[in-house]
């Protein structure tokens, strides 16, 4: 039995990467348990779990600061006769991994990012307590591509001994299926039949680089004045990236569809997937973009050149520059041949490194070596 505790379950990476390994966790041989800690948007990824019968419980922590967290995550484990315990996101790793320890149980963690917040800040301080739990107590810390194991035995003090390398895997039969939803999806959000669509798919924060791509728009419609820029998701930042939409005159040429439930029927009615990413390990949005077919510009940054693979299935550009963002994307709106050819190319990558059910294997190995020792 293998329990997953996370912090919450919106519509975030590691949750939408949660929900698509779990059921190969079961043709592994073993029984997945969620165990959520707090609530974000209505924790909407639970129903999805539930949905495939498998258990969600709740493990109420505000704060780390709270000291009965620490005795009932332990009790909880405990009851739930966990055989091996799966960390991810911040409470669950500096919590989880101590209360896995105190309960006997063997824990391994997955970390989604490489961000380092500023020093003495808040978030530093937090993070230094899940760093420390982690390279005390967990048996395995599982980086999500080889830059950010690199970056982790630099910059953190896990033992490298400790940190291995899994990529995230999606499975790519759903995007298969939804090869011929593009017409739909349009008509659902009201894009032109005939537009060119340029999409991300992401949190609407900060450093995911959205502001950048905003700001390329102008020029990159100098190559097709009638493209349109879908932006699928929603966060802090929607209303500052609507504002500078509206400032910059582009309200015809951008649509804010909010958070969906089926990404992969939404790429399949884009034509070209931007990530002008600041800072990412693997972001797994990336492999859906190459499993949909579709040719990528994304920043060269963290693990991302290990999923875009320059002049292969997408182009890759500096983080924070609208001018490179603008000229790449410009290249493949006015040269659809090399589009077509990366986008092909991104299929045969995603089936070389992220098939959801070879990862899974690796994972399911991974737990066996940690309970074995």
């Amino acid at each position: 039995r293998v329990v997953f505790l996370i912090d919450s379950l919106g519509w975030g990476g590691a949750e939408r990467l949660l929900l698509q390994y779990l059921p190969h966790l079961r043709t592994e041989g073993f029984d997945p348990i969620v165990c959520v800690m707090q609530e974000r948007s209505g924790n909407p990824v639970a129903e999805e779990i539930l949905s495939l019968g498998i258990p969600v419980d709740t493990v109420a922590v505000e704060r780390l600061r709270d000291l009965s967290a620490l005795g009932r995550l332990t009790s909880y484990l405990r009851e739930r006769r966990a055989d091996v315990v799966h960390t991810q996101l911040e409470f669950a790793d500096g919590l989880g991994s101590l209360a896995a320890h105190r309960a006997g149980i063997p824990s391994v963690s997955t970390l989604h990012t490489m961000y380092e917040p500023k020093r003495w800040s808040r978030a530093w301080a937090r993070n230094r307590i899940g760093d420390f739990a982690l390279a005390r107590y967990a048996q395995r810390i599982i980086a999500v591509s080889d830059e950010a194991r690199r970056h982790y035995i630099a910059h953190r003090p896990y033992p490298e001994r400790k940190v291995v390398t899994l990529r995230n895997g999606i499975d790519l039969s759903r995007f298969e299926a939804a090869a011929g939803e593009g017409p739909a999806v349009r008509a659902e959000l009201g894009l032109p039949a005939q537009a060119t669509v340029i999409a991300t798919v992401a949190v609407l924060r900060h450093d995911k680089g959205i502001h950048n791509m905003i700001a390329a728009l102008p020029a990159t419609l100098e190559a097709d004045p009638a493209a349109v820029y879908l932006v699928v998701g929603d966060g802090d930042q929607r209303a500052s990236l609507e504002s500078a939409v509206a400032t910059a005159g582009l309200r015809e040429n951008v649509v804010f569809a909010g958070s969906r439930t089926d990404i992969p029927r939404v790429l399949a009615a884009c034509d070209i997937f931007v990530l002008p990413t600041l800072s990412d390990a693997l972001p797994t949005v990336l492999a859906e973009a190459a499993a949909a077919g579709i040719p990528i510009v994304a920043s060269a940054v963290g693990g991302v050149p290990e999923m875009c693979l320059d002049e292969r299935n997408g182009l890759l550009v500096p983080p924070g520059d609208p001018e490179a963002l603008a000229w790449a994307v410009g290249r493949l709106l006015r040269d659809p041949g090399m589009a077509a050819r990366l986008g092909a190319e991104g299929r045969v990558v995603a089936h070389e490194r992220y098939d959801i059910a070879t990862q899974a294997a690796r994972l399911c190995d991974l737990y066996r070596t940690v309970m074995a020792a």
